[in-house]
């Protein structure tokens, strides 16, 4: 119960309508916890991301180059035949 003379607070917006209170320093404190760890978070996703890219192309490449490189190798290796080639033709 109030009495007569006793304070009482009232929020009002920019338009002098009733309005909640602010929001006090432990929501505020929360809120920016909440909302760093999110960034962080998706900045690690993105980087993870970045780095799983990177690593399927480097291994493509790689892929092609060794199979180019396979490609002269592999008839003296294995003693087989390319297609087209005759006894002799090394």
């Amino acid at each position: 119960m109030t009495r007569s003379g006793d304070t009482v607070r009232l929020w009002v917006d920019d338009a002098g309508q009733a309005a909640s209170a602010p929001p006090g320093t432990p929501d505020i404190a929360l809120n920016a916890i909440g909302l760093g760890t999110g960034a962080a978070g998706a900045v690690a996703l993105a980087a993870g991301v970045a780095l799983y890219a990177r690593q399927r192309i480097v291994d493509a490449r790689s892929a092609r180059a060794w199979e180019r490189e396979w490609e002269s190798v592999e008839p003296r290796w294995s003693g087989r035949l390319r297609p087209g080639q005759g006894a002799g033709d090394d």
